[in-house]
């Protein structure tokens, strides 16, 4: 049980990480175009989470899917989330 201090409460004091996808058939050489990081089905095997930078910023990624396709999710701080979104959108073009 934790103890109580009288007229305090806690708050986190951090926001939550923003995050979006890349999914589909070429979405694992979008995401090597973007990272030094090995992102095979080796060296990023389904279900797998690790930081890594992404477009020159740092994220957390994940290797997910929610509908049977090749997904990933990147999540990072607020600050970077439009930074973030950039480099994928230059190199997919």
């Amino acid at each position: 049980m934790r103890p109580r201090c009288a007229g305090s409460r806690a708050r986190p004091n951090i926001r939550p990480p923003q995050g979006w996808s890349i999914a589909g058939p070429d979405s694992r050489e979008l995401l090597s175009r973007l990272t030094d990081v090995d992102v095979s089905s080796e060296g990023f095997r389904f279900r797998d989470l690790r930081e890594m930078t992404v477009g020159g910023l740092a994220t957390i990624a994940a290797r997910l899917s929610f509908t049977g396709e090749l997904g990933y999710e990147l999540y990072c701080t607020e600050d970077g989330h439009d930074p973030l979104c950039q480099p994928p959108v230059r190199q997919s073009a």
